[in-house]
């Protein structure tokens, strides 16, 4: 999936064939596939669209962020239909709420974090001198 920028001044947004048609002074100058982007970020100033590019964009479920063309701040953003992500809060906060699995969960988190500072003398080791002295003056 990818982002696409529009951020030219007097650029038409169409939507032809599953694609967006980007349009600079009246000719045709591009396509992209719907399929292909996951966001659009409209900055351009004066960027034309109709409501039905919106609409086949959320249906595609792409974001879209439209900007500020002077000082790039964000002044609205519309999204596509939600994937499950009700869903997937539930099953998260079913887990917090399992204590079982916290505890399980927090004891893999401290014995993961002390491994590595066990290994971190190894590696400066291995590292020489100069790695030794930067891990020092960084912890300073």
């Amino acid at each position: 999936m990818a982002t696409l920028l529009l951020d030219r001044a007097d650029l038409e947004v169409r939507f032809a064939d599953g694609a967006l048609a980007l349009y600079e002074n009246g000719t045709r100058s591009q396509t992209v596939p719907l399929r292909l982007l996951d966001r659009v970020v409209i900055q351009g100033a004066r960027t034309r669209l109709d409501s039905t590019v919106l609409l086949k964009l959320a249906e595609a479920g792409a974001a879209i962020l439209l900007q500020s063309p002077r000082m790039s701040r964000r002044v609205a953003i519309v999204l596509g239909p939600a994937h499950n992500d009700a869903a997937i809060r539930l099953a998260q906060t079913r887990q917090v709420l399992d204590a079982e699995f916290c505890d399980a969960w927090s004891r893999k988190l401290v014995r993961s974090k002390l491994r590595h500072q066990l290994r971190l003398p190894v590696v400066l080791a291995c590292a020489g001198s100069r790695a030794q002295r930067r891990v020092r003056t960084s912890t300073a």
